[in-house]
């Protein structure tokens, strides 16, 4: 009878590690599934949406072509968005050569040029950033296995991701390259693995290459590493300066181009900021910006058309619910959920603190 019951038990310990196996292939599957519908979804109407003109696409790509043809004797040089005699007299905005945009001449001669190269660089773009995305909710669920599976679902259906990811691709690229550093910088934490710190590092020295509020970033290293400091928590503040470290490894030649050229660094950025208008101008810009962002997130979409669906908002009632409840849950925390949100406010109040003549951007708060 003993021999009987102890042979029941390793049956039972059997079946359970059966149906543990399969609930894992059940669930990676489901993973996996909703992976391949986030990148049938971006790339699924590629020839006839959006209808209009790919305009930052067409910029993107000229200023790529450029820095192709330079080579690298300008490898940390700077490329004009438009051509030189369209140019605003503040100069507008500057494409980091090369070390951002030989990428992308590399995909312009892959598809040969034309609208092929703009639909490329559009939708890769996109993919990249919903791929990114994935990565970064896989980090950020990983100690609560079981919040992945809704996480994968909402980044694949998500209005913000399909809408963006066809337009501004500057953006786009840019928001994928600091959302893989923010997902390399989650696993150096979860693993205490300096070489994920450099990797995290090193993508937000590339980011900070792109669009411009990603330069924003460049401060989370050292702001992770000034809290882990004032924790006392060692190998989270050696992770932080090593990711540091590689972060300014990757920039510090395009910050001396941009310390002999200083008006290009700031161009764009003074084109829009409120803070360069007088104080009253400045203060009611401010308001103004939080009730159209709020309006852009959960009651229409981005008024400029090539940044979005202007006909619908680029996250849903229920979505929005959500978005309140999780900031609200890791404010409540202590520790690194906490800290998860730093990045996400630094990049919304970049988006706050520029206004030009038309309404909320969903391209400047598209990394928040």
């Amino acid at each position: 009878h003993g021999v009987g019951e102890r042979s029941d038990r390793v049956d039972l310990r059997g079946l359970g590690a059966a149906v543990n196996e399969t609930g894992k292939r059940t669930r990676t599957a489901l993973l996996l599934a909703l992976g391949a519908l986030g990148v049938f979804l971006r790339v699924v109407k590629a020839g006839d949406w959006p209808a209009g003109p790919w305009i930052d696409e067409l910029y993107f790509l000229r200023a790529a072509r450029l820095s192709a043809v330079e080579g690298f004797r300008s490898l940390f040089g700077t490329t004009p968005m438009q051509p030189t005699d369209f140019l605003l007299s503040s100069g507008w905005r500057y494409y980091p050569s090369h070390i951002f945009l030989l990428p992308l001449a590399a995909a312009d001669r892959l598809a040969g040029g034309g609208m092929a190269s703009v639909r490329l660089i559009a939708l890769g773009s996109g993919v990249l950033l919903f791929l990114a995305s994935l990565a970064l909710a896989a980090e950020a669920t990983r100690e609560r296995p079981r919040a992945l599976l809704p996480a994968f679902v909402l980044l694949a259906t998500s209005l913000w991701l399909l809408t963006q990811a066809r337009w501004a691709c500057g953006v786009v690229l840019t928001s994928a390259v600091v959302t893989a550093a923010a997902a390399a910088g989650l696993r150096a934490w979860r693993r205490s693995s300096p070489a994920w710190a450099i990797a995290s590092g090193a993508l937000f020295g590339l980011g900070a290459a792109g669009y411009a509020s990603a330069r924003l970033a460049l401060a989370l290293p050292a702001a992770v590493f000034v809290a882990a400091w004032a924790l006392g928590h060692r190998v989270a503040r050696r992770l932080a300066l090593v990711a540091l470290l590689a972060e300014v490894v990757v920039i510090a030649p395009l910050a001396l181009t941009y310390a002999r050229q200083p008006e290009r660094l700031t161009a764009h950025v003074r084109d829009l900021s409120i803070l360069s208008r007088p104080a009253g101008e400045a203060g009611r810009a401010f308001f103004a910006n939080v009730r159209d962002y709020a309006a852009l997130f959960f009651v229409r979409g981005d008024a400029i058309a090539r940044h979005g669906d202007p006909d619908r908002p680029v996250v849903l009632a229920a979505v929005g619910a959500l978005l309140v409840a999780g900031a609200a849950a890791g404010i409540a925390r202590a520790g690194v959920e906490r800290l998860f949100l730093l990045p996400i406010a630094v990049f919304l109040a970049g988006g706050l603190l520029a206004r030009d003549t038309e309404s909320a951007n969903a391209s400047r708060v598209s990394l928040a």
